[in-house]
């Protein structure tokens, strides 16, 4: 997702629900280039609360900040140094197209 891997200070994201394992791996080695990252989504999922538990500890100990709210939150979105994206597909790498042409 060049969206992210092009930031150079910081990626702030906004989503419904965080749930992507392979997405928050990702982040987390964005996080490794000394890039600030900041999430705010939904405290639980109706079928993924101890995977997003889980990930949200790794990102912490990579001092990410993870803010968690109980009302419903349906922003999806991503802020870069560089970019603004909103989109209505969930921030998970299984909803990006990665099309390679030529």
């Amino acid at each position: 997702m060049s969206l992210v891997s092009n930031a150079a200070e910081f990626v702030y994201i906004s989503t419904e629900s965080f749930t992507d394992h392979d997405f928050s791996k990702f982040l987390m080695k964005t996080g490794l280039k000394g890039i600030d990252i900041r999430i705010l989504t939904g405290a639980t999922s109706m079928d993924f609360t101890d995977r997003m538990q889980k990930m949200f500890r790794e990102l912490l100990a990579q001092d990410s900040l993870i803010r968690t709210v109980t009302e419903d939150i349906h922003a999806k979105l991503v802020i870069t140094d560089k970019h603004l994206a909103v989109t209505s597909g969930n921030l998970a790498l299984r909803h990006f197209v990665w099309v390679k042409w030529g």
